[in-house]
């Protein structure tokens, strides 16, 4: 059986904090995949060529976004994992360690939070531009 013990209350809002973070993460993943699909599969056929190097930046941006993600994904798992070695009394509980290491990863899921909505609105941009540009010619 493990032996548990109390988490300090700051080791235990990171383990909070860092829980939401992955979530969030996994969310975006989702998100950005089906971006990707969009990209690739509708979006490419509906552009200009003179669009379509605007689109395939956008595509690159994607792709670079999804693998800081899964670094960060990484790098929470770590902490997560450290937290519950404390948990379990494997591990002793450095606060300053770890309060170190939530700082940083708050730091990268802003910037990250950031990129990922900068990106996003900018593929809806095309999208957009593109839908109105049919819509005219259909019209």
């Amino acid at each position: 059986m493990e032996n548990v013990t109390e988490m300090s209350d700051r080791a235990e809002q990171y383990y909070i904090s860092t829980k939401r973070w992955v979530s969030d993460l996994e969310f975006f993943q989702i998100e950005t995949d089906f971006l990707c699909h969009l990209e690739q599969d509708y979006f490419i056929r509906l552009f200009d060529p003179t669009d379509v190097a605007k689109l395939k930046n956008v595509g690159n941006k994607i792709m670079k976004l999804q693998l800081d993600m899964k670094e960060a994904h990484m790098q929470c798992s770590m902490q997560l994992d450290r937290l519950s070695l404390i948990a379990e009394n494997e591990a002793t509980e450095d606060i300053s360690y770890l309060a170190i290491e939530n700082n940083t990863l708050s730091n990268l899921i802003s910037m990250l939070t950031t990129e990922y909505y900068d990106v996003k609105k900018e593929m809806f941009k095309l999208a957009e531009g593109v839908m109105r540009e049919n819509k005219f010619l259909l019209a």
